[in-house]
């Protein structure tokens, strides 16, 4: 797997990395928090147009915080129009040649791998230069898009580039003044030069027949379809034209040998790099009509966590999904566990989904779903979620929450966070308040944050410190779900409550039916 080099001083042969500052990668997501947080759909997503640059780890790998904010600052200097605009074309650019290459290297003829050779030179030449002119217009904050600019201003003055410029423009200009004559006869083919003292008689047959022009005359034409490669014929063709200018193809191949590879892989490397960012933008442009916002996260230096309209991005991916219910969430430096209870179906697993993938997110460097946040950065995302039994290893499912609950335990930092979806909820109500209250007390003493859903409203007064939060349902008709998760007291009522009400099943009514 290629690796990322590290930026290099101006006048190496390097440009500096897009992603690190240090080339370091990071550490790779917990892979079952990878599967609970649903991250594969999100990789998928942004991935999808881009299979050929393998980004997968790049979007599953928590960064230092010294690279949180590299990134950050070519996100800002991205989301400026015209440079978005401007390293796109780049990088389409780069795509086209490469792919170009990619496919002339599979043709028979050596004249034709030459031509495709030479016509994207050109490309690559208008594309490098529009990647300067980008950059050199640019007011950048960005210390890696500022070192990417004065390197590639050196890139487009060395001599090597100026080369390639100067040269793929006198041969196009070359073959643009080859003519000759070609003549199909039989089963032979003569190509001959064009006699400069013969007379173009063209221009004149057609002036004579003018007069008698009678309107746009039906084509009889046969449009026969480019093959998209040289047959034998014109290979042929193209061997005789090689003999009637022998300078302008021994040139051609000359160039065809001295400048590959064409595109440096310093290059090569920045564009793929690029990729990180414009997949995330693209994709925030594709779920703004669904009312999703993106944006930067302010990274807290404590561990005060705020976040305003946050969405569940893998609700926002699904293509049936029109609007989504967003979520806000407060929490103090030292409110370190979160219990999330309520209805059924309310919400409570989006919202502690929503919370592990935006800290998954703020740590790899990426814009988030929310319209504001500020969140501290994470060493780890741990999750123990909610499954059927594993019939292939023969343990019960109570015995594999405890087994995860136990190795989480042992990797725990005051940076980490911890998410828990229905844990116990195998065994009887008492065990598993039991084992629920061990359970909290140590991720309390490990000092990580924890989120914990639960269908125990016990757990909510765990201690002092504990918040409780719990999915709402609508105050017309409680039997509604809101989608939103509001920090208040869980009393264990309100939706049985709502139900007895809509039913008629309250004391009251009861008991007015009874003596009626």
């Amino acid at each position: 797997m290629p690796t990322i080099a590290p930026p290099g001083p101006v006048g190496t042969a390097a440009p500096p990395s897009l992603l690190t500052t240090d080339g370091s990668m990071g550490q790779p997501l917990d892979p079952e928090a990878r599967r609970d947080l649903l991250v594969d759909r999100l990789v998928e997503r942004l991935t999808s147009q881009r299979g050929e640059y393998d980004l997968d780890h790049w979007f599953t790998t928590l960064v230092s915080a010294q690279d949180v904010a590299y990134r950050h600052e070519v996100f800002t200097d991205l989301r400026m129009p015209d440079v978005r605009v401007g390293l796109t074309g780049f990088s389409r650019g780069l795509q086209h040649v490469r792919q170009t290459l990619a496919m002339a290297a599979t043709l028979h003829y050596e004249a034709e791998q030459q031509r495709w050779f030479l016509q994207v030179a050109r490309d690559y030449v208008t594309s490098v230069r529009g990647l300067a002119d980008t950059l050199r217009a640019a007011t950048l904050r960005s210390s890696a898009l500022q070192g990417l600019a004065t390197w590639v201003d050196g890139c487009i003055g060395s001599p090597r580039f100026e080369a390639i410029d100067a040269e793929a423009t006198e041969l196009l200009e070359q073959f643009g003044r080859s003519r000759y004559r070609v003549r199909v006869r039989d089963d032979w083919v003569e190509v001959r030069p064009v006699d400069p003292d013969e007379p173009e008689l063209a221009p004149a047959v057609l002036a004579t027949f003018e007069r008698f022009r009678q309107g746009a005359p039906k084509s009889y034409l046969q449009q026969i379809r480019d093959p998209g490669a040289m047959d034998h014929v014109e290979a042929a063709i193209a061997s005789f034209a090689a003999r009637l200018y022998p300078q302008a193809f021994a040139a051609l191949t000359a160039f065809c040998h001295r400048y590959d590879p064409l595109v440096p892989e310093p290059l090569t490397r920045v564009e793929r790099e690029l990729q990180f960012y414009l997949a995330y933008l693209d994709l925030a442009d594709a779920t703004a009509p669904k009312g999703v916002s993106w944006s930067l996260p302010d990274i807290a230096s404590d561990h005060e966590l705020s976040i305003r309209n946050g969405f569940d991005v893998a609700l926002a991916l699904r293509e049936s999904t029109e609007h989504i219910a967003p979520n806000d969430c407060e929490l103090g430096s030292d409110e370190r566990l979160v219990i999330v209870t309520g209805p059924n179906q309310g919400g409570k697993t989006t919202f502690a989904r929503m919370l592990g993938q935006l800290h998954f997110l703020a740590a790899t460097g990426a814009l988030v779903p929310a319209a504001s946040t500020r969140l501290p950065l994470v060493d780890r995302v741990v999750t123990i979620f909610e499954r059927g039994e594993n019939l292939d290893d023969l343990r019960g499912h109570l015995r594999d929450d405890l087994i995860r609950a136990h190795g989480i335990l042992e990797h725990l930092t005051d940076a980490s966070l911890v998410l828990l979806n229905e844990v116990y909820s195998s065994t009887s109500s008492d065990d598993a308040l039991a084992l629920g209250q061990d359970l909290l007390t140590r991720l309390e003493a490990s000092g990580a944050r924890s989120v914990c859903v639960t269908f125990l409203d016990e757990l909510s007064h765990h201690s002092v410190t504990t918040v409780s939060m719990v999915a709402g349902v609508h105050p017309d008709d409680p039997t509604r779900r809101t989608y939103r998760v509001e920090r208040r007291r869980a009393d264990g009522l309100a939706y049985a409550r709502a139900l007895a009400q809509q039913h008629g099943l309250t004391a009251e009514a009861l008991l007015r039916r009874l003596l009626s």
